[in-house]
């Protein structure tokens, strides 16, 4: 993005997503960076061979409500993405994969204004059998705290393991400090220190000022 801007490139926002993905080798971080704000994204599998194993990847931003904020809670160890992916199984069931990709449509349409006011809704498309489930033996207090909801924790929405770990993220529309200190405290009762933060979600993404 400094290239484009000092050097006058006029690079497409598809040219600039792609250079990225490049990079980062991460279709997903880098949509989400690029662009900012609640991103879906596909690599196209028929371009990887012609294209030096780069996927061209088609990202788009959708609506969500703006009264979300993220509440994290991060461990003080990390989790490599090689051991996250070991735990992985090398198959699944097909039970398992339709339960995922029913709430993958069902997270677009829960995270809208008219979305929210239905907290078990967002609960239930946050729910996963394809990562989570195994990966719960590294990152101790994850299931305690995957099991909060509006009903016990006012505020929060959904759950979920934040990529591969090992920080833990809370979807939540207010309450936010005591979401945060109900995080912490299940993570020490797991034997695990943490820090906790309340994140807006940025919508601009990447951007290059002048000053």
């Amino acid at each position: 993005m400094i290239a484009d801007k000092l050097f006058d490139l006029g690079l497409t926002a598809a040219q600039k997503l792609r250079y990225c993905v490049e990079i980062e080798g991460h279709p997903d971080n880098a949509s989400a960076s690029l662009c900012g704000g609640f991103v879906v994204c596909c690599g196209f599998e028929d371009d990887v061979a012609q294209s030096k194993g780069v996927p061209n990847v088609y990202a788009r931003k959708l609506p969500y409500s703006d009264k979300i904020k993220a509440v994290v809670a991060i461990p003080n160890f990390e989790v490599s993405t090689e051991k996250a992916r070991q735990a992985l199984p090398p198959t699944y069931s097909r039970a398992d994969v339709v339960f995922n990709l029913q709430r993958v449509g069902l997270m677009a349409a829960a995270l809208t204004d008219d979305g929210i006011d239905e907290p078990s809704v967002v609960r239930e498309a946050m729910k996963d059998k394809v990562h989570q489930p195994f990966r719960m033996h590294l990152v101790p207090g994850l299931q305690k705290c995957l099991a909060l909801s509006s009903q016990n924790t006012p505020g929060v929405l959904g759950v979920c393991l934040s990529g591969s770990g090992s920080t833990i993220l809370a979807l939540c529309r207010d309450n936010f400090s005591r979401v945060g200190e109900r995080m912490q405290a299940l993570l020490q009762q797991a034997g695990v220190q943490c820090r906790t933060a309340t994140l807006d979600i940025d919508q601009r993404g990447s951007l290059v000022q002048d000053f």
